[in-house]
């Protein structure tokens, strides 16, 4: 019940039930594994085509930093 509260509805409807966390869970992980597959091919795409824009050195690095740390949780060096 705690899982599912955290959930908004939109997502939570397209989960089939489950009698477990552990097997709600897996089901979620089916669910989005090919969305993060997508979501990384976009953070790929946005990294390789970022461009300085003179608004600050500082935001730029920060947000290229950023961007390369997300890469990493998708284990993307």
């Amino acid at each position: 019940m705690v899982i599912k509260g955290t959930i908004i509805p939109t997502i939570r409807g397209a989960i089939p039930e489950c009698e477990t966390a552990t097997k709600y869970l897996q089901k979620i992980n089916d669910q989005f594994a090919g969305s993060t597959k997508a979501y990384a091919r976009a953070l790929i795409k946005k990294f390789a085509n970022a461009e300085y824009d003179g608004s600050g050195i500082r935001e730029y690095i920060m947000k290229i930093s950023h961007m390369a740390e997300q890469l990493k949780a998708y284990e993307i060096e």
